[in-house]
């Protein structure tokens, strides 16, 4: 039941081994896991950095906003705002890993939180890119897998990690050392594909 996992670090790479090992990602390559291969999708989510112009509240904080049911995002940070929409999570354009930042997501932010005042529309903004995922069922997929049940998987949250990844977290390392049932998390298992 063991499995062997390579740690890459800047100092090179070291072989770890341990009876059950757990990846978190929302990149998982296509061809490291086969049961997953047609299961769990890759999409790029593009944000951007501008100078704030607006805060809406007066703290020094990170502060996380949603527009729109959730699809527009900001994070004010000091002197910056990130800006971002998980709409492109649900187009076929943004699937797979990009290494280019999404130009119609640059356009939309721009226009709509420029027009908010948050930002100045015409600043050139700094990319950052990130990939989350989506499963076939647009449900988050936590548990074993089929070909390696000492390997537990934890992906496809659409771009809403944040609101996910804490709790089943939590359930997840519970249930693995036995403090409680594997049921709590059923509904995201991997069996449910089988």
């Amino acid at each position: 039941m063991d499995s062997t996992v390579l740690l890459e670090t800047d100092s090179g790479g070291e072989e770890l081994s341990a009876s059950i090992v757990v990846v978190i990602s929302e990149s998982i390559p296509a061809d490291l896991f086969p049961s997953l291969k047609d299961k769990v999708i890759p999409v790029t989510l593009s944000s951007f950095s501008f100078s704030a112009i607006h805060y809406p509240i007066n703290s020094a904080k990170t502060v996380f906003f949603v527009f729109n049911a959730g699809i527009d995002f900001a994070i004010r940070q000091e002197k910056k705002v990130i800006l971002g929409s998980f709409r492109n999570l649900f187009e076929d354009k943004a699937v797979g890993i990009h290494k280019q930042a999404d130009p119609r997501t640059l356009e939309g932010v721009r226009k709509y939180f420029g027009t908010l005042g948050w930002v100045d529309a015409g600043e050139k903004a700094s990319p950052y890119l990130d990939v989350e995922s989506i499963t076939c069922d647009g449900l988050p997929l936590v548990g074993s897998l089929s070909e390696n049940p000492g390997v537990y998987i934890v992906a496809g949250f659409a771009g809403r990690r944040q609101n996910f990844i804490f709790e089943i977290a939590r359930l997840l390392s519970q249930a693995i050392a036995g403090k409680s049932s594997f049921d709590l998390l059923s509904v995201f298992s991997t069996k449910r594909f089988l």
